[in-house]
């Protein structure tokens, strides 16, 4: 879900983003509050949030904070069935950029609502990819990220990310 927000939101361009990878080197060096985090990332707002479930259903609370003024802007729950993952991150998408009170182009709403794939198991294989990437630069890995993108693409042929690792 982050990557997916992440590349939804880095096409909009009133939009400044910390990236995931900067995210995740943030919180490596400071693991004690999304406060210091932010801080550390410079950034006034933080989209953060919780995913539970199984393989059948899944629910996911998603907030946005206002870090310069220290209270929470919103909060909602979304769930739904594993399968409708990318209908999901539609709608959290949909409702952070309302919440937000982006004014996207046409353009930039054409790329927001593009999916990379249409298929769940490939996606899933990719995002699984993205992480043993996230993790470490190490050859086992990188290994079992090219792995995970390769049977990505046994599901989707045309599932571009997959190719890149992107």
């Amino acid at each position: 879900l982050v990557e997916g927000l992440s590349a939804k939101f880095f096409q909009l361009r009133d939009v400044k983003l910390a990236s995931p990878a900067a995210v995740e080197k943030a919180k490596a060096k400071r693991k004690d509050s999304i406060e210091a985090i932010a801080k550390d990332l410079g950034v006034n707002l933080v989209i953060h949030g919780m995913v539970r479930g199984d393989a059948e259903k899944i629910s996911v609370i998603v907030n946005l904070e206002d870090m310069a003024e220290g209270k929470r802007l919103w909060s909602q729950e979304f769930s739904g069935v594993s399968g409708d993952l990318l209908t999901l991150e539609d709608q959290m998408y949909a409702k952070l950029s309302d919440k937000l009170e982006l004014k996207a182009t046409p353009e930039e709403l054409a790329r927001g609502a593009s999916r990379p794939t249409e298929n769940i198991e490939a996606y899933d294989l990719y995002l699984k990819g993205r992480n043993a990437l996230r993790n470490s630069s190490d050859l086992r890995n990188v290994e079992a990220a090219v792995k995970f993108f390769e049977d990505a693409l046994k599901k989707d042929s045309r599932f571009a990310l997959a190719y890149t690792g992107e």
